[in-house]
């Protein structure tokens, strides 16, 4: 068993953090808690606010909380105590979480473009596929889409 770090098992017995959807832009958190999966404490009572157009550079050694602080504040994970702010007109693509490592969510190649918002319907699938051949991508659409473009046009 690891000694150097403080684990709370119990954590979940903590309230979840509340989400303040505010029409001010808001962006922040007041006295929050964020947990490893594995039970660690990784920030304790965290208080930062963010302005829109600042541009925020976190430094801090491997294990500091650095990534899971932008997974509570994405909404991947969940912070424990005190608020979260984020702001009431932010869509799943006003903040975009940009992980170390590249992952797939599961489900289609739309869901994977789209990521992290999720479409109901394949209205904007034809836009999808244009983007997909724009960069480089259109052999992941199969079929006869793929064959449009065979040739490298020296762009």
């Amino acid at each position: 068993h690891d000694h150097d770090h403080h684990h709370d098992h119990d954590h979940h017995h903590l309230r979840p953090s509340r989400i303040d959807h505010n029409s001010s832009g808001k962006l922040g958190f007041r006295g929050v808690s964020v947990y490893a999966p594995d039970g660690r404490l990784l920030l304790k009572d965290l208080n930062l606010s963010l302005q829109r157009g600042t541009n925020v550079m976190m430094t801090g050694p491997n294990g500091a909380g650095k990534t899971s602080l932008f997974r509570v504040l994405s909404g991947l994970w969940k912070g424990f105590g005190g608020t979260i702010y984020r702001p009431r007109a932010m869509t799943c693509s006003d903040l975009f979480y940009m992980p170390q490592n590249p992952y797939l969510v599961d489900g289609t190649l739309r869901d994977q473009v789209t990521y992290p918002c999720k479409l109901s319907n394949t209205d904007r699938d034809p836009q999808i596929k244009a983007l997909l051949k724009k960069v480089g991508l259109g052999k992941l659409l199969g079929g006869a889409a793929a064959d449009d473009d065979d040739g490298d046009d020296g762009d």
